[in-house]
């Protein structure tokens, strides 16, 4: 199995086991994390555009108003915001 083939397959593991999470405590979306960053802020660091879309998605199916969209303007205190990271 080749290294991208073998990255893949975690990737989407990892992908299946963050849907799981969420399904079973869709609290964790506006949770923040001790440096004060949500999980839609750790998924633009990703190089594809997948992780950030996933966390996105789900934030709208359980927050479709306001504080849904609103994750993607959280403010880190760098002044950074998922929205401008990707």
């Amino acid at each position: 199995m080749s290294e991208y083939q073998k990255k893949s397959k975690d990737d989407a593991f990892a992908e299946k086991r963050f849907r799981f999470l969420v399904e079973w405590d869709p609290d964790t979306l506006t949770q923040a994390d001790q440096a004060g960053w949500l999980p839609i802020h750790d998924a633009t660091i990703y190089p594809t555009i997948q992780a950030f879309q996933s966390v996105f998605e789900y934030g709208i199916r359980y927050y479709p108003n306001k504080k849904g969209i609103n994750l993607l303007f959280r403010q880190l205190d760098n002044g950074n915001t998922p929205f401008l990271d990707v």
